[in-house]
């Protein structure tokens, strides 16, 4: 059968543990189909093979493969690197003194049989295995870790490994993208805006990243990293999520005034209902900073979901609200004007520039996209509001940055929203939740809003990366009618991460966000009094 000569040509190269040329009886190589007609489960054990063939790699979709009960001391390396998906691999009863270190690569593992080899030392690289539930290694004369590691359990030994795992190297820096058909020499001066969600201290707890050593969540040891990250990048606006009161305090704060920065900062709602100033301190929220050089502060605005919402009763309705008032969500804005002395960064430099930048975390929880979609709308209501008394006051538009961690991904109906689509009011990301005038009539943005990774390259692979979710969640928005993407930094290769942890954070990544810029300039505006 198609089947069995495949696995006979590919698997059966092998050197029969035998001294004569008496012939063998072996049994058949098991494998198992889906519908679709891909091999997900392989079992070629008992056939006393003393090698595997590197060819193996073409079933790269298998999760389960079964080598027990053969003569096999080494696997090829192919199967590490091509066999990704594996969630079951039984290595028991065969010749390892040795497990080679690049099994780290089967990031999805969740059983491992070691049992009845030869082993007497383990690779730290397990380690890296995190979502493994069953490690049987018994019947090896293991001298390394010392059985008492062994014999707490699986998720012992995969934590006594990951602690003791070298780093690695550092990843390269990152480059810059610009659009197609444009070369460097072309860049028009402008300003850098960067966003970086930096990881909560309160929320880099083992008990929830258990991918990462815990020496390297230490606050001490991130924050840093996370501060050579953000200036590395010389920019000019930096807009910051998940910062903790204390960490804004003690640390951010002081190192950006030192660097030439000022911001401005605020935290989520609860803040404002906690007696205790200790806990206040640990409550995290959203800061802007600027290079003080270049730009001065005309007005700040904190927009609290919460409080716009109960301004809104009316037309959200008892049963929206109940919703809306779990989640405190909130954003910080600055209406920012450029000195006089500084470069011209926004075109037509004259008494009428001016420029909004806004920073905002939203919701989380998947369960609640409707209550992510209503962050989005207030937020929309209140930038519309602000844009609308600027041109009355100016007689022209505000160029408008919007930044932040939006948990939704480019397919979401709150990304289609921010991108100027009306979404129905029956839309599925509602969950059925009644919002009244706003379910009935559905949401719109006047906002003439662009991603500028979506203008100059198309919105990257991921910018979180973490054990349970790899997809885009931030974004850095600008007014189309005013402003221009001029590049961004460049997303991180995948393969940098899978070198590592296999997620993020990791010893060098110190978040579990990835950091995204750009660099705008104004468009020149016309029929605008100078």
């Amino acid at each position: 059968t198609h089947s069995l000569t495949h696995s006979l040509l590919f698997f059966c190269l092998s050197v029969m543990s035998t001294s004569s040329s008496q012939s063998i009886r072996r049994r058949e190589p098991d494998i198992t189909e889906e519908e679709e007609g891909e091999w997900t489960k392989l079992d070629i054990s008992n056939m006393q093979l003393v090698a595997l063939s590197p060819n193996i790699s073409i079933y790269s979709n298998i999760t389960e493969l079964y080598l027990n009960n053969n003569n096999l001391s080494r696997l090829p390396i192919e199967l590490f690197r091509c066999c990704i998906h594996l969630r079951h691999l039984d290595l028991s009863n065969n010749k390892f003194h040795f497990l080679q270190p690049e099994i780290c690569h089967l990031l999805q593992l969740r059983e491992l049989n070691l049992s009845w080899n030869l082993l007497r030392e383990l690779p730290f690289e397990l380690g890296k295995l995190f979502r493994l539930e069953k490690f049987i290694i018994e019947g090896n004369p293991i001298i390394k870790p010392d059985m008492s590691i062994i014999s707490k359990g699986t998720q012992a030994c995969i934590e006594y490994f990951r602690e003791r795992m070298q780093a690695g190297e550092p990843p390269p820096p990152r480059d810059w993208a610009l659009p197609e058909n444009r070369s460097s020499g072309n860049i028009q001066s402008g300003f850098r805006v960067f966003c970086y969600n930096v990881l909560a201290e309160s929320y880099a707890q083992s008990c929830r990243i258990n991918y990462c050593p815990a020496w390297a969540l230490d606050w001490d040891y991130r924050k840093h990293r996370i501060l050579k990250e953000i200036v590395c990048y010389e920019p000019d606006i930096i807009c910051l999520q998940e910062v903790e009161a204390a960490q804004l305090e003690l640390f951010f704060q002081p190192e950006m005034f030192s660097r030439g920065y000022i911001g401005k900062f605020h935290p989520k709602s609860r803040s404002r209902t906690m007696d205790d100033a200790a806990k206040k301190k640990t409550v995290d929220g959203c800061v802007i900073f600027w290079k003080k050089d270049l730009f001065t502060l005309v007005a700040e605005e904190v927009i609290e979901y919460q409080a716009m919402a109960l301004e809104r009763h009316d037309a959200i309705g008892q049963s929206g609200i109940n919703r809306m008032m779990t989640k405190d969500n909130i954003a910080t804005a600055v209406i920012l004007k450029p000195v006089k002395d500084s470069l011209c960064i926004l075109q037509g430099a004259g008494e009428y520039d001016y420029l909004l930048v806004v920073n905002t975390h939203i919701h989380w929880d998947p369960n609640y996209s409707d209550v992510k979609l209503m962050q989005i709308q207030m937020l929309v209501e209140k930038l519309e509001e602000i844009s609308k008394k600027h041109f009355r006051a100016r007689g022209r538009p505000l160029p408008m940055v919007l930044c932040g961690d939006f948990n939704s991904v480019p397919q979401s109906a709150a990304y289609k929203l921010l991108s100027g689509h009306h979404i129905d009011g029956d839309h599925e990301e509602f969950c059925q939740q009644e919002y009244c005038l706003y379910t009935k009539k559905g949401l719109d943005s006047q906002l003439s809003l662009k991603s500028a990774y979506a203008a100059v390259t198309g919105e990257p692979p991921f910018t979180n990366y973490s054990g349970d979710f790899v997809g885009v969640l931030d974004y850095i928005w600008y007014s189309e009618d005013t402003l221009s993407a001029e590049r961004v930094l460049k997303p991180l290769s995948e393969d940098i991460i899978l070198s590592h942890n296999g997620a993020l954070p990791n010893p060098y990544m110190c978040s579990d966000h990835i950091p995204i810029a750009c660099d705008l300039h104004g468009r020149i505006q016309s029929n605008v009094p100078r």
